[in-house]
């Protein structure tokens, strides 16, 4: 049996999640679909709404055989370093034959074309000499500019959706590997009622307690996470623990927070902002900057908390964790653990125990267990275990 893998943060599980996952499986009925999926931590800086054993658990229930963690910190980096982990990850992993995901634009001439020319020396160069000659603009204005310099027959939009940038990571990240990359035509959640709702709205809808995010949801994913909301497990947001973590950042040494993932050009401003930020907002708006995007100052935050050394993020991970899996997957997996390059733990005590988590990894599953509705104990996670089914999930 073959794989397909999608590498996924699923911050709630939605029904434009749900598209892709029926598209995938009516297409390749054959193939185990694997999500590699973010654990306690996405891409944007921020914490996850859910913890990732719920959240495995919708990803089951919808239709995916696998879930596997992709450890941290590939979670909290830039797109190309997301991108790297998870393409890692699969490539290890050694049975995938393709890396699915959804875009606007579902071409992959398109995505080749446009990976050739983002990656390219010639527009490093370009890149270079305008962030020398205009310090002050956004990397993502000067990027595109170089960009669309040397592209011809680019929507107008392309380079500027994040979903886009992924992309082109993920095909940076593909070259030279054997697996396959399949695009499907992305779709915006609720377009039948509400043009342009995304997986934020949804969030923030949850988080500010309004009606209407259950409606984006399957009723399997709702009855999930109200039984979650129950248990104290859900939502999770970093405000539960935004004075811890300016405490921390209050007590910590600037030229050592320089040598954190993507802080060397933040430290000095968030060192500052810690002596009087009151809460995590109001840090992200005194480190603000036109030329850094928000997400990157919470990366950089984050990875200054949590002491997240640049050589953790250059590395390809050496294990992983199960965190769900139907019997599809479970046949799956036995096959792949027999020629896997990457170590891959059902209990989290075994990944602990073969020093193949990072530090950072383990600080951040501690800070994590605070974040919660109701806070858990330290170690929480190495007591839980995957949410395993016998048959397939029916969607």
């Amino acid at each position: 049996m073959k794989g397909i893998a999608v590498v996924a943060e699923c911050n709630p599980f939605h029904i434009g999640h749900q598209y892709l996952v029926t598209g995938i499986k009516e297409k390749y009925p054959h193939h185990a679909l694997v999500a590699i999926m973010s654990g306690n931590y996405v891409q944007r800086g921020d914490f996850a709404i859910a913890d990732k054993y719920i959240r495995a658990k919708t990803l089951i229930e919808g239709g995916l055989d696998l879930v596997l963690e992709l450890p941290f910190p590939f979670n909290v980096l830039s797109a190309e370093g997301f991108a790297f982990g998870g393409v890692s990850v699969a490539k290890r992993l050694g049975e995938i034959a393709y890396l699915a995901f959804g875009s606007e634009y579902p071409d992959v001439d398109l995505f080749i074309k446009g990976r050739d020319i983002l990656f390219s020396h010639a527009l490093e160069q370009s890149l270079s000499n305008k962030i020398r000659m205009n310090p002050t603009l956004p990397y993502a204005v000067l990027r595109e500019q170089c960009f669309y310099e040397q592209a011809e027959g680019f929507p107008s939009d392309f380079i500027r959706s994040p979903n886009c940038i992924l992309g082109l990571s993920y095909m940076m990240a593909l070259k030279n590997t054997s697996i396959t990359p399949i695009l499907f035509p992305r779709k915006q959640i609720g377009q039948e009622k509400h043009d342009g709702v995304s997986g934020q709205h949804v969030r923030r809808l949850i988080v500010e307690k309004q009606d209407g995010w259950q409606g984006f949801l399957s009723p399997q994913t709702k009855e999930i996470l109200d039984h979650a909301e129950e248990q104290g497990r859900f939502p999770v947001v970093a405000k539960n623990v935004e004075k811890a973590m300016l405490y921390t950042l209050r007590n910590g040494d600037e030229g050592k927070i320089k040598t954190y993932y993507g802080c060397a050009p933040l430290a000095s401003r968030i060192c500052r902002a810690a002596k009087q930020a009151k809460s995590l907002e109001e840090l992200y708006a005194l480190v603000s900057a036109k030329q850094y995007p928000r997400a990157r100052i919470r990366r950089a935050v984050l990875a200054a908390v949590l002491g997240i050394g640049e050589e953790e993020a250059k590395q390809e991970p050496e294990c992983t964790v199960v965190l769900g899996a139907n019997s599809k997957g479970r046949e799956f997996l036995r096959q792949i653990k027999k020629t896997a390059s990457v170590s891959i733990f059902t209990k989290p005590a075994h990944a602990v125990q073969s020093g193949k988590m990072l530090p950072s990894w383990l600080r951040a599953e501690a800070l994590y267990s605070l974040a919660f509705p109701k806070p858990r104990e330290e170690g929480w996670y190495m007591k839980t275990s995957p949410y395993l089914i016998e048959k397939e999930s029916v969607q």
